[in-house]
């Protein structure tokens, strides 16, 4: 099953794109571009989410593995809006660190 994170928008595809075009790919066969863009996806979502499971308080942590089990995305956003602090800036903090590292490589 794909993974969404807890804050999906297209603005991180968008993100995924601008990275692909600094790392230099844009030669690749078509096929190739998309799946780089997949896997980078994938692992940004991946950190996106570690990000919020961190964030998240300890005593809602139980409540909210419900909304992850259920995959039921629009609870599981407004649950994360409610009860972590500055969660935009958490998301956008997370996005800049990962380009920082995927770039560096």
């Amino acid at each position: 099953m794909k993974q969404k994170t807890m804050v999906h928008s297209p603005a991180l595809d968008k993100f995924v794109d601008e990275m692909v075009k600094h790392k230099g790919f844009g030669n690749e066969d078509p096929e190739v571009l998309e799946q780089i863009k997949s896997d980078i996806l994938e692992r940004l979502e991946t950190h996106i989410n570690a990000a919020i499971i961190g964030a998240m308080p300890n005593e809602y942590l139980v409540e909210f593995q419900k909304y992850v089990e259920k995959d039921d995305f629009e609870k599981m956003q407004s649950f994360c809006q409610k009860h972590i602090p500055a969660l935009d800036s958490l998301v956008a903090t997370t996005m800049e660190n990962f380009a920082k590292s995927y770039l560096s490589e």
